[in-house]
């Protein structure tokens, strides 16, 4: 493997680490509000699909 491909792939990673981490900050991807999981509760209104 050429310098010019070791180059590429390194910086294709750093966009790719760079994009996750956006994204982590963006969605608040490391926070969970609970780790329980509770049944959906199927009397709550809903709005109606047009």
């Amino acid at each position: 493997m050429g310098a010019g491909e070791v180059i590429h792939r390194m910086g294709s990673r750093r966009r790719q680490e760079n994009q996750f981490r956006s994204a982590r900050i963006h969605f608040d991807l490391d926070s969970h509000d609970a780790y329980a999981s509770g049944d959906d509760d199927l009397e709550r209104s809903r709005a109606e699909p047009c």
